[in-house]
C-alpha cells in the first residue's frame, strides 16, 4: 500500500431515471461519465446519522451503545465552464447527455434540456445565412425547423471574422427567425449559422444523480446516491469562468476492491471569458444595449428539499425542488455615467440580463435571465479607481412577448451553449 495525494480522484457521474431513485448502479461504472472538476475543489461526505438512546442509569456517567439510524451524503465541486467543443453549423451533432457529463449534471438539476444544433433528423448539411437584418435573419430553405423559439443561435457580424454573437431565439416563422434582442450589425449572408444545447427550469424536475469517486488505491472508493442540488456561476472578466455545485443525497456506499478509473474527459471545451459581453435590454423593444460592466455575478438559487417516507430507503423517497425567490439574482458594476440605473429602479422598469461568454464556435455560451427587475443602485468603485454603480437586480418568469406556457417558454433562466 502506498500513499497517495489527495488531489488524485476520479470523479464518475450518472443519472438516476424517474423512478430509480437511489437505486444502486455502481455496479455498471460504463454507464458513468468522467466529470471534469477541478482539482481542489471536491469534497464528499458519507454520513450515518447516531440515535442515541437513553434509558434510566444510577452512575452519572453512564452510556450505552448507539444505534445507526439512516443514511446522508454530500458533494461539492467545481468545474471550469466550458462547452461541447462542437462547430454546431448543422452539420455536425452537438453532444448530448450521453456522452458530455456537464450536460448531464445541469439536466438533472435544471430540469428541462433542448438540443437545437442545426441539424435536422433526415440531413446534416450547413445551415447558412440567405438574408439578415439585425433583428431577423433568413436561413436555407427548410432549415428553420432546425431551430426552436428559446433556443439559441449564433451568427458571425462582422466579414472576414468567425467570431460569433449569440442571441436567444424569440420566434421562428417558416425559415425567419426572430431574436430576442438586436445583433450588433445584420449576420453576413452566406455564413453558417449555429444552433447549440439549451439548459432550462422545469416546475418539478424527475431524475437525481449518483456519484462515483475513486482515490488512485484500488479501494479507496465511495458511491454517493440520490443526489440533487443547486450551482453557481463565478464568471471573471477575461479569466476562465466556473460553475460549482452543491449536491445532498441519501444512500452511499464505501467501495470494494476494484481498479482505479483513469478519466478521459471526451467532451469537454473550456471557455475564456474574453469577451464577456452583457446586454441589459429593456423587454419587449429589441434595441442591442452592451454595458461597460467590471464586473458581473449571476447566482441562481435552486434548493431541494427531501421528500421523507418511512417506507423508502434512508427515509427519503425523491428529493423535490422547492419555491425559491427569486430564482435568480446578481449584480453589476459600470462606470458612473448618469441616473438611469436609479431611474429602471425606481420605474420598476422590466429589463432582461444576457451575459455572452467567449466568441468561438463550440467554446462560447449564453447565459440567458430574460427577466430582471433593478432593485438597488450604491456609489462604488468600477475598475482602477473609477467612479463606478453597483447595480443589483432580481430575476421573474420571462415576460417577452410569445414567451407561452410551456416550461422553456418562461423559464427565468436558461443556459445556451454554442
Amino acid at each position: 500500500m502506498s500513499i497517495e495525494p489527495d488531489a488524485l480522484r476520479y470523479v464518475g457521474l450518472y443519472e438516476e431515471p424517474d423512478g430509480s431513485y437511489q437505486i444502486d448502479h455502481s455496479g455498471t461504472p460504463a454507464d458513468f461519465l468522467a466529470y471534469p472538476y477541478e482539482e481542489g475543489t471536491l469534497q464528499v461526505q458519507g454520513m450515518v446519522q447516531d440515535l442515541r438512546p437513553t434509558p434510566g442509569k444510577i452512575r452519572r456517567d453512564g452510556d450505552v451503545k448507539g444505534v445507526l439510524g439512516p443514511k446522508t451524503c454530500t458533494a461539492a465541486m467545481a468545474t471550469t465552464l466550458h462547452s461541447h467543443g462542437v462547430d454546431c453549423d448543422g452539420a455536425s451533432d452537438v453532444p448530448t447527455k450521453s456522452t458530455w457529463a456537464l450536460a448531464r449534471m445541469l439536466t438533472a438539476i435544471m430540469g428541462g434540456a433542448l438540443y437545437d444544433d442545426g441539424t435536422s433528423e433526415t440531413s446534416s448539411s450547413q445551415t447558412t445565412v440567405q438574408s439578415a437584418t439585425v433583428t431577423a435573419v433568413t436561413v436555407d430553405s427548410g432549415h428553420g425547423a432546425r431551430f426552436a423559439n428559446r433556443g439559441v443561435i449564433g451568427c458571425q457580424v462582422v466579414s472576414g471574422s468567425t467570431n460569433l454573437e449569440l442571441r436567444e431565439i424569440e420566434s421562428i416563422a417558416s425559415d425567419v427567425i426572430t431574436v430576442k434582442e438586436a445583433f450588433s450589425a445584420a449576420p453576413i449572408a452566406s455564413t453558417p449559422v449555429r444552433g447549440g444545447a439549451t439548459f432550462y427550469m422545469t416546475e418539478n424536475p424527475l431524475t437525481a444523480l449518483q456519484l462515483l469517486v475513486e482515490g488512485r488505491e484500488a479501494t479507496d472508493g465511495v458511491s454517493l446516491r440520490g443526489l440533487q442540488g443547486g450551482f453557481s456561476l463565478t464568471l471573471p472578466v477575461g479569466g476562465l469562468g466556473q460553475l460549482s455545485v452543491a449536491l445532498a443525497g441519501a444512500g452511499w456506499d464505501r467501495m470494494g476492491a476494484s481498479s482505479a478509473t483513469s478519466p478521459t474527459y471526451g467532451v469537454y471545451s473550456p471557455i475564456a471569458l474574453n469577451p464577456l459581453k452583457v446586454t441589459i435590454p429593456t423587454v419587449g423593444t429589441t434595441t442591442h444595449s452592451l454595458i461597460a460592466q467590471a464586473e458581473v455575478t449571476i447566482e441562481p438559487q435552486i434548493t431541494y428539499r427531501p421528500q421523507r417516507s418511512g417506507a423508502a430507503d434512508e427515509t427519503i423517497a425523491r428529493m423535490v425542488r422547492a419555491e425559491t425567490r427569486p430564482l435568480v439574482q446578481g449584480s453589476f458594476v459600470v462606470p458612473y455615467e448618469d441616473d438611469t440605473w436609479y431611474a429602471h429602479r425606481d420605474a420598476k422598469t422590466t429589463l432582461a440580463l444576457f451575459a455572452q461568454l467567449g466568441t468561438i464556435a463550440g467554446s462560447c455560451a449564453l447565459v440567458s435571465v430574460p427577466t430582471i427587475e433593478i432593485v438597488d443602485v450604491q456609489p462604488s468603485v468600477s475598475g482602477e479607481g473609477i467612479a463606478g454603480q453597483t447595480v443589483t437586480w432580481r430575476a421573474r418568469h420571462d415576460e417577452e412577448t410569445g414567451a407561452g406556457s410551456t416550461e422553456i417558454g418562461y423559464s427565468a433562466l436558461r443556459l445556451h451553449f454554442c
